[in-house]
């Protein structure tokens, strides 16, 4: 198969995998949401919150990493994932206690309590997780069955086993096990092939795998006060209600930049690849630019717009006092696609110590804001604090990126810029003062950016194809 073939069939797998993640995560918060109630929800998100941070301290940086050097040698894959395999268990197994002593420390409800220790379960299900060896390979089908399995049985345990308010234990056991799962049959797919990787428990090859890893494990852990640390606060602040209501907001937020990531997966490797050519570099980067412009601003303004109507058609009117929190999300969505197109190269090519700084310095501008933001406005606080913190961490990698390339990306950014206002936010300024319904107005918005799309060029079949596929190697 030739490189173009491959990578092509990656994008459509992953695109596929995506759309029925999508599918399945909407039914699934859809559900709890009506099934449990705001406030259930909010315990539920509170729960999933506080479990990320020591999840995180099982991922680290590794996967990026491990993507980055089996990309480039082959051969470097049986040495690192025994090693990685031995210190991933052994950082779970404290994560595991430090969690459990954690959430008995809160002294929170009995029902409230079981329900959050149950997620220990994410922090195994993180340890075993494997799938960045086959996007290494770039044998992304494996990669999207992994995704759509633990969401698919994640879906199924929350339909058959939550059915009111009182299921929140249920909907807990659901979250925890679907990855679970999801991540055991990919382990046992690895082992029938080459193999299982027996844990190796090597100081020195520890150190080798923290080295590069540590930059980005800070940079994720200050990631994670964009999309937890305000929801900690709100239910410090204010009231788990109000978490519930956020969680119900960032869901949507999450669809909306849905794209982003199968899209940093598929591209990963090929910015990395062009490490050290800075023709390359820039070609690379200018390909994966055109392709997040063409696809997320458009649908983050058009989802500004139309956020009363989405969240009040999905969620129900009880989850309507989110509207306005949603419509800074959405365009917190947009801000995102921006940042990534200058933050995942940073990566790819080694800068992690700078993504690191500028992710950092948005953590720390998001802490300060939330402070000062949530006690007073509640969740719409928690979404403008989200917003104005992502734009220092743009603005940071921006800069980065193009001392690394020599550009900026002017063509991109302003055929980027006349889609999203062309393509997305007018034709939902149109089909809301029109009186149209939620779908109409979407299919609105999507003819509108294909046109406007087209017309720059942005979107051209031609650039298409350019963006997404690479020539023969």
């Amino acid at each position: 198969m030739t490189r173009d073939a491959r990578l092509a069939g990656n994008v459509v797998s992953l695109a596929l995998a995506q759309g029925a993640t999508l599918v399945f995560g909407f039914v699934l918060w859809v559900h709890l949401g009506r099934a449990l109630g705001a406030e259930k929800l909010g315990m539920l998100a509170f729960g999933m919150a506080l479990v990320s941070y020591f999840v995180l301290t099982v991922a680290l940086g590794f996967d990026a990493v491990g993507v980055r050097e089996v990309s480039r040698d082959a051969g470097r894959e049986r040495q690192i994932v025994p090693h990685l395999m031995g210190l991933r268990l052994s950082l779970a197994a404290g994560a595991s206690a430090a969690f459990v002593g954690t959430t008995i420390a809160l002294d929170l409800e009995p029902a409230y309590q079981a329900a959050v220790i149950v997620l220990t379960g994410l922090v195994v299900a993180r340890a075993i997780q494997f799938d960045w060896i086959y996007q290494a390979r770039e044998q992304m089908g494996i990669v999207s069955a992994r995704n759509a399995t633990a969401s698919g049985v994640t879906v199924a345990i929350a339909l058959l086993l939550v059915r009111e308010p009182d299921d929140l234990l249920m909907g807990a056991v659901a979250l925890a096990v679907g990855p679970l799962v999801a991540n055991l049959g990919l382990l046992a797919l690895y082992t029938r092939n080459a193999g299982f990787p027996r844990p190796q428990f090597d100081r020195n090859a520890w150190k080798t795998l923290l080295a590069p890893a540590l930059p980005l494990a800070a940079s994720a852990l200050v990631s994670q006060f964009y999309y937890n640390a305000d929801k900690l606060m709100l239910e410090a602040f204010r009231a788990t209600a109000e978490v519930g209501l956020y969680e119900a907001a960032y869901k949507l937020y999450a669809i909306a930049v849905a794209p982003a990531g199968v899209l940093y997966t598929a591209f990963y490797p090929a910015l990395s690849g062009a490490f050290g050519n800075r023709d390359a570099m820039r070609e690379e980067g200018r390909r994966y630019g055109g392709v997040q412009f063409a696809i997320g601003p458009p649908l983050a303004l058009a989802g500004a717009v139309l956020a009363p109507d989405l969240i009040e058609l999905l969620f129900g009117a009880e989850y309507l006092g989110a509207a306005t929190a949603l419509r800074i999300l959405f365009v917190y969505a947009g801000l995102t696609y921006v940042s990534m197109t200058f933050g995942v190269p940073l990566m790819a090519w080694n800068d992690e110590k700078s993504y690191m700084k500028s992710v950092l310095g948005g953590g720390v501008a998001n802490v300060v804001l939330n402070v000062a933001l949530i006690l007073p406005f509640g969740l719409t606080g928690a979404a403008a604090a989200t917003l104005a913190s992502e734009s220092v961490v743009t603005v940071g990698m921006a800069v980065r990126y193009r001392r690394l390339s020599g550009t900026l990306l002017p063509d991109t950014l302003g055929r980027g810029i006349v889609v999203a206002l062309g393509g997305g936010l007018a034709p939902a300024l149109i089909g809301d003062a029109l009186g149209l319904s939620v779908l109409p107005t979407l299919a609105l918005v999507g003819a509108a950016t294909a046109v406007t799309g087209w017309l720059t060029g942005l979107v051209d079949p031609r650039t298409l194809r350019v963006a997404l596929l690479r020539r023969n190697s």
